[in-house]
């Protein structure tokens, strides 16, 4: 996987990550897909405002996958006092 490749992350790492950020996005179509049954009236602005936010979401994870990890800084262990 060339995501993984690029951002020197495991697969599992990326595939858990995008699983995790288009949960929301599987569910608000899911939604879509009950409106559009019930109520196709409301359903294209539900589906406009739906897709406006996937994209934002989509563009926010890739740009979090494309971060540099920051080492983290270890503790100093310091002695009790004397």
């Amino acid at each position: 996987m060339e995501m993984a490749e690029v951002s020197g992350k495991s697969r599992a790492s990326v595939v858990a990550e995008l699983m995790t950020d288009i949960a929301p996005v599987i569910r608000g179509q899911i939604e879509a897909t009950r409106k559009i049954a019930g109520r196709p009236e409301e359903a294209r602005q539900y589906l406009e405002d739906l897709a406006n936010e996937s994209i934002e979401k989509i563009g926010q994870a890739v740009l979090d996958l494309d971060k540099p990890k920051q080492p983290r800084k270890r503790k100093v262990a310091t002695s009790g006092p004397t």
